[in-house]
């Protein structure tokens, strides 16, 4: 079913809004291979994806009421997805805040990144996913906020209640991590 054609999604929302799980599932299944990958960005492993997944699936049902048909409605819903897996990892308080802000390590990060002569062009998505996954929690929302999203580091200070200079060093970090991890393999 093409969410993308407004008439047929009024349909689909005016009929979830009626509690039609027909049209439930239809809308379950236009978003599932759109919203999937993003769970798993987020997560530690799949089984916390299907939990982030489906906590996900009951907020676009609980919000549907509130979008206007103004922009995208795959958008709004990623928006929904990225917000529902921020604050389902901060929940579960499992991240730490990075205590490391100096300049002298951000300028000393950023060398070792331009200095790489490692090609990474041969590297597969699922091997790319594994990396973020092994990330601690702070790191990997960090570097989906920027890297995947298009966030700002203000962006993300504010969402994260952290300052720029963490987001920027947690961004930093992160990077290097799955650098390490994929030459690992």
């Amino acid at each position: 079913m093409d969410i993308k054609d407004e008439k047929i999604l009024r349909k689909i929302i005016s009929a979830c809004l009626n509690n039609k799980s027909r049209y439930q599932q239809k809308l379950h299944e236009a978003l599932y291979p759109i919203m999937m990958p993003i769970c798993l960005r987020y997560s530690k492993d799949y089984d916390e994806a299907q939990d982030i997944l489906q906590e996900g699936f009951i907020k676009i049902f609980k919000s549907l009421e509130k979008y206007q048909f103004k922009g995208s409605f795959e958008g709004w819903a990623k928006r929904l997805f990225v917000n529902n897996a921020i604050d389902y990892i901060r929940k579960k308080k499992e991240y730490t805040i990075s205590l490391d802000e100096t300049n002298e390590y951000l300028i000393a990060d950023e060398k070792i990144e331009e200095n790489t002569d490692e090609d990474f062009t041969q590297i597969k998505a699922k091997e790319i996913l594994l990396a973020i996954q092994q990330l601690s929690p702070m790191y990997r929302m960090t570097f989906n906020m920027h890297i995947l999203e298009g966030m700002t580091h203000k962006e993300i200070a504010e969402k994260l209640n952290i300052s720029e200079g963490t987001s920027k060093s947690n961004l930093s970090r992160a990077r290097k991590k799955i650098r390490e991890i994929l030459l690992e393999k």
